[in-house]
């Protein structure tokens, strides 16, 4: 029986990774950084960390962007973009 809080199975790291679109490593990196943007994340032991699916999906949730709509783009002039070489 997987563990569970508030039943809520737990879901490993790959799950997780899974879930996100993301390569396990990724977790892994941002757990070793303690990066202060990464999901939250339970330690079950020294080795053994698990995610809350429901905490994952609202921590991409909250990732969310929404573009501003009155916001107008950015004209680019020929030649401008980056690596382009300019001819004749």
């Amino acid at each position: 029986m997987p563990l569970s809080t508030n039943d809520e199975p737990l879901i490993d790291t790959r799950a997780a990774a899974r879930m996100l679109g993301l390569a396990e490593i990724t977790l892994r990196m941002w757990r070793a950084d303690d990066n202060p943007e990464q999901p939250p994340y339970i330690k079950v032991s020294p080795k053994a960390v698990r995610y809350r699916p429901s905490a994952v999906a609202a921590w991409a949730a909250s990732r969310e962007y929404q573009p501003a709509k009155d916001k107008p783009r950015k004209a680019h002039s020929p030649g401008s973009r980056k690596g382009s070489r300019g001819r004749g």
